[in-house]
């Protein structure tokens, strides 16, 4: 019997040499706690990009580590398996953010985003991890 496993996903927020118009940048990453591989439901979380910019900024996520994109993957810290899971910008899961910026609102914001690992993945016992950065250009 195979017992959960704990995985996380840590984000980067990477700044511009000049920050001229946006400041108070910070992301919090995705924690997903422990995977059942069993369970026939996805494991979800949320994370999330602050900003302050007196100009409409652009945000992009990076491919994970690996490079995988669509979906991203997590690496077992000490095997060779894989713990496939993608970065949303919407609460439903349906728009995975992708390597091409998108525009967002000027201003005080906090933006949201939502992670999600697949079900029915049967992968080893451990911990994974992978680093997701998201680059906001002004």
């Amino acid at each position: 019997m195979r017992t959960p496993l704990a995985a996380a996903v840590f984000l980067l927020a990477a700044l511009p040499a000049a920050a001229a118009t946006c400041t108070g940048i910070s992301a919090v990453g995705l924690g997903f706690g422990s995977y059942d591989v069993f369970s026939a439901l996805p494991d979800d979380t949320a994370g999330s990009l602050t900003y302050s910019c007196t100009a409409a900024p652009a945000v992009s996520f990076s491919a994970s580590l690996d490079g995988a994109l669509g979906p991203r993957e997590m690496l077992h810290v000490f095997g060779p398996d894989v713990l496939r899971y993608d970065v949303y910008s919407d609460a439903a899961r349906t728009v995975a953010w992708t390597t091409d910026p998108v525009l967002l609102k000027p201003g005080n914001r906090t933006i949201p985003f939502y992670g999600r690992i697949f079900a029915g993945q049967d992968v080893a016992t451990g911990f994974y991890a992978d680093a997701v950065t998201i680059t906001l250009n002004f």
